[in-house]
């Protein structure tokens, strides 16, 4: 072989070898990098499981936000059932007085009718 043969393939081995050791390094940067791809995966799916059970929980919230608006539903319906009751007893007590003012007036008159009758029969 040639001197300037040798030479050059004295260089090719050169850069061989540096790029073997480019290739090292870059096979030990991809074993760091899928080390960490493991960890991002477990640590997504620790997050999913989390989301998945918060979904879990706003579902519960939300049928008890919807029970408790069918509960402020019936309390205003009964709040407006109690007005009215309310009114009804008022006008209740307003019609006896009333029923028993006109009984005494009408009682008052059934006495004075009977007075006049008895005095205006001639004797």
């Amino acid at each position: 072989m040639s001197k300037d043969m040798q030479l050059q393939l004295d260089g090719i081995k050169t850069e061989m070898s540096g790029m073997r050791q480019c290739l090292d390094d870059v096979q030990g940067r991809l074993g760091s990098v899928e080390g960490r791809l493991d960890s991002v995966e477990r640590t997504l799916h620790k997050v999913v499981v989390t989301v998945s059970g918060h979904t879990e929980q706003l579902v519960r919230v939300e049928g008890k936000l919807q029970k408790l608006d069918l509960l402020d539903k019936m309390a205003q319906t009964m709040d407006a059932l109690a007005g009215d009751l309310k009114s009804s007893r008022a006008e209740r007590v307003l019609s006896d007085q009333s029923f028993r003012e006109q009984q005494a007036t009408l009682l008052d008159h059934e006495v004075r009718i009977h007075r006049l009758e008895r005095n205006a029969k001639p004797s």
